[in-house]
């Protein structure tokens, strides 16, 4: 009888349905071996067959009710003992080339394990080989599996050959796989660059370029509550246009308006979901320190300054209220400078004065508001404590009003003269007392005075 083509000690060995002696595993030289050796009695000859998928000691073998050899257990090169069993092609059947009959999945996501597998007939049963496949892809030569996780570079189509094999011949599995772009991620950054008064500039940060070609676009948030009490219905409307850019500007909206703006990001993955932030066009502010300058019993005289913030003033409105607020009137509305006159004034009324702006667009501000003025009932003023002699500088004496108004104070030498009288001062309402010098007495041998509240 011939010699075994591997000297081997601790074999497993069985006679197979095919009538040859099967001489699997074993040591060789000390070390296990995956080694099967087939003897065939009618040559008196041994081959050595399709080694074991690993090397085994100490297994056990044998033929089960189907023609096929069956090997199990025994001892690995590492020295432990293990407990897989495998199988054979049956012995009793001719050879076959593989033919696939089970194929992989073709589509794979983006960094998430892609785990598919192909199946093939044949006799010895085929394995697999991954002939051709994108990086990080592997297939289990046994069982058929395919493991892969797909990267950003491998994002599209990716082609790929498994071949099945056994010693009868080999068929090749040609397929593509496609990795999608993921969807994008909700924006990051989402800022306000800039607003005016109807405008409002976003900007955010760029999506992964793994995303692929991106859009954006901004969304107003709805709620309505229907019935009252019931769940939220929300819903979203589209503002401005659609952008490829990491910028926008919203524009036609209205002055003061505040709103929380959405951003969307779509991609050749779907849509992201929503990012948001608020913003507040500007508005027209109000003047500021309305005051009075000049009162009259039928006019005041109002001065303000001009509005604080980015939003310029071109013209201003005035109004009164009287009767404690009951009943107002506007007093103009097309004033261009910081002060202003109003005449016709009943005697002895009372407002509470106000003024707002008007910007370039026609937007309104608030109001800001001055003190209550009574206009007094004209009275003559009277002019108490006159020195006997000019007093250094000049001619001094005590103006006593009835009330705080404006008073005229005039001077003449001709008193019978109605034309002769000059007004020489005009003093603002402060006080209903004050003190006024005429610097100029000594100009005249003899000067009268009077002072008139107008």
């Amino acid at each position: 009888m011939a010699s075994l083509p591997v000297a081997v000690a601790g074999s497993a060995a069985t006679l197979g349905p095919d009538g040859r002696i099967y001489v699997v595993g074993g040591t060789a030289g000390g070390v296990a071996t995956d080694a099967v050796q087939v003897y065939n009695p009618a040559a008196n000859a041994w081959t050595l067959s399709t080694p074991l998928p690993e090397p085994l000691n100490a297994a056990a073998a044998g033929v089960d009710t189907l023609g096929r050899l069956i090997v199990m257990g025994g001892v690995d090169t590492n020295g432990n003992d293990v407990s897989d069993v495998w199988r054979s092609q049956q012995l009793n059947v001719p050879d076959s080339i593989p033919a696939f009959v089970a194929y992989p999945g073709l589509a794979a996501v983006y960094q998430t394990p892609y785990v598919s597998s192909i199946t093939a007939t044949g006799n010895p049963q085929p394995v697999y080989l991954l002939m051709n496949g994108p990086d990080g892809m592997s297939v289990d030569p046994y069982s058929g599996a395919i493991n892969w996780t797909p990267m950003a570079n491998q994002i599209g189509t990716n082609a790929a050959t498994i071949r099945a094999t056994n010693y009868a011949g080999y068929a090749d599995w040609n397929f593509n796989l496609t990795v999608p772009n993921p969807p994008p991620t909700p924006v990051t950054n989402l800022a306000v660059d800039s607003v005016t008064e109807n405008s409002v500039t976003l900007s955010w940060s760029p999506e992964s370029p793994v995303i692929g070609p991106v859009t954006y676009r901004v969304y107003l948030r709805h709620v309505l509550h229907d019935p009252r009490g019931s769940g939220a219905t929300i819903w979203y409307t589209q503002i401005g246009g659609t952008t490829d850019q990491t910028t926008i500007t919203l524009t036609g909206l209205a002055a003061g308006l505040t709103q929380t703006y959405y951003l969307v990001a779509t991609g050749p993955g779907g849509s992201s979901g929503y990012a948001g932030v608020t913003a507040t066009t500007w508005s027209p502010q109000p003047p500021a320190n309305l005051r009075i300058t000049g009162l009259t019993s039928t006019s005041v005289t109002l001065e303000w300054d001009a509005p604080a913030g980015p939003v310029p003033a071109v013209r201003y409105e005035i109004w009164g209220w009287i009767n404690n607020g009951v009943n107002s009137a506007t007093y103009g509305a097309n004033y261009t400078n910081l002060t202003a006159t109003i005449t016709g004034l009943a005697p002895g009324s009372v407002h509470e004065w106000g003024v707002r702006d008007y910007d370039a667009a026609g937007n309104v501000s608030g109001f800001d508001y001055g003190p209550t003025a009574l206009n007094p009932v004209p009275t003559p003023a009277a002019l108490a404590a006159v020195a006997a002699a000019p007093a250094a500088g000049g001619f001094q004496f005590t103006v006593q009003a009835s009330a705080v108004q404006t008073t005229w104070i005039q001077a003449s030498t001709n008193p019978a003269d109605p034309a002769a009288w000059t007004t020489i001062a005009t003093n603002p309402p402060g006080s209903s007392t004050y003190n006024y010098t005429d610097t100029n007495s000594g100009q005249y041998p003899l000067r009268f005075y009077r002072v008139i509240s107008p």
